[in-house]
């Protein structure tokens, strides 16, 4: 390895490998001379390393904007079309990552990945605490970039929708998200969640007895309904009260 810099080039580095049983072994992963334009994913590279791989390309090639609307858009530059569509499709089996691959002048491809979709592509990067390239990384993180898109939605905010959709006002929820509800429900039938519509003899006979006792709201968290629903039965109860006399 030999280190140095000019006055007509910045400071680098060289790694020159003499060992033809390493070079053989580096052939294995699609790594040889004058490989530009060539460049082909190693199948071999176990699934679980698919995102080193792909941060590894991005510390190389890529690069990530934020403008001046805090919209987030990912770049990944290769002269070999087919690396840079495999690597889209593979992404799309673990998520569906909207994306399109331009083609940048004479020889080159760039893989565009814009908006929400970048901070999907961020967890697969460095879903473990692994070795990166600080400046990009920090990049990712920085204050301005970590603010979800308008109409993102970040892992935990889908995780607590999902938990809580079948027991919590929907309008509550949007409200505490400061979305839609029409948003909210999206995310709930994408992710087949649906509020609960029957009402079994238990939690009936409980209400029966207790409706009286306690306020609607106490009621509506205790069956994880919404107020408007205990109201809905309270009054099928008062309708049939003979059914559930004790």
């Amino acid at each position: 390895m030999k280190s140095g810099s000019d006055d007509k080039r910045r400071p680098h580095v060289r790694l020159r490998i003499c060992s033809p049983i390493i070079c053989k072994d580096l052939e294995k992963y699609n790594i040889f001379p004058n490989k530009t334009g060539k460049e082909l994913y190693p199948n071999i590279i176990p699934d679980e390393f698919f995102g080193d791989y792909l941060r590894g390309l991005f510390d190389a090639d890529g690069c990530v904007n934020i403008d001046y609307a805090n919209s987030i858009r990912t770049l990944i530059v290769s002269m070999s079309y087919k690396l840079l569509d495999t690597l889209r499709k593979k992404c799309n089996n673990i998520g569906t990552i909207q994306t399109k691959i331009l083609k940048s002048g004479k020889n080159f491809y760039t893989w565009l990945i814009s908006k929400n979709h970048s901070l999907y592509l961020r967890n697969i990067f460095y879903k473990n605490d692994c070795f990166a390239l600080k400046r990009k990384k920090d990049k990712f993180y920085s204050a301005s970039f970590n603010k979800p898109c308008p109409r993102y939605f970040t892992d935990q905010e889908i995780k607590f929708i999902i938990d809580n959709y079948q027991y919590l006002d929907t309008n509550k929820i949007a409200k505490k998200f400061n979305r839609s509800v029409h948003v909210i429900r999206q995310i709930a039938q994408k992710n087949r969640i649906l509020k609960k519509k029957f009402w079994n003899e238990k939690d009936k006979i409980f209400l029966y007895e207790n409706y009286t006792k306690y306020n609607i709201k106490y009621l509506a968290n205790i069956f994880g309904r919404t107020p408007k629903s205990v109201k809905h039965q309270i009054s099928k109860i008062r309708l049939l009260e003979n059914k559930y006399v004790v």
